[in-house]
């Protein structure tokens, strides 16, 4: 499933383009937003079922997520089995990288 974000896909093409990363890369990082994103949401809105393409991360959503919603993820991630510790390291780093990029949108 794609993610359906203007700044998201403006996002992946900065990595595309000026960063040379992978398709591969690029991929997982779409799954790590996607995952993300709709944890925030069902964790702020335990009730909203979130619609899987993201469309409703926009900007606002997206500034609304607070350095306790990265922690309540990071604890998320490492109860999860399959993903071990530099998983999650690098996932850390993938969003690192994702709000500095923000900062020109906010």
């Amino acid at each position: 499933m794609e993610i359906n974000n203007k700044i998201l896909e403006e996002y992946f093409s900065y990595l595309t383009v000026i960063k040379a990363r992978s398709p591969h890369t690029i991929a997982e990082f779409r799954v790590d937003l996607r995952l993300l994103f709709i944890f925030v949401l069902q964790h702020k809105k335990p009730l909203v079922t979130p619609l899987p393409d993201c469309s409703f991360a926009d900007i606002n959503f997206i500034k609304s997520i607070t350095l306790n919603d990265i922690y309540a993820f990071i604890a998320y991630l490492q109860k999860i089995v399959t993903v071990l510790l530099p998983h999650v390291v690098e996932k850390l780093f993938q969003l690192d990288n994702f709000g500095n990029i923000l900062k020109k949108y906010i």
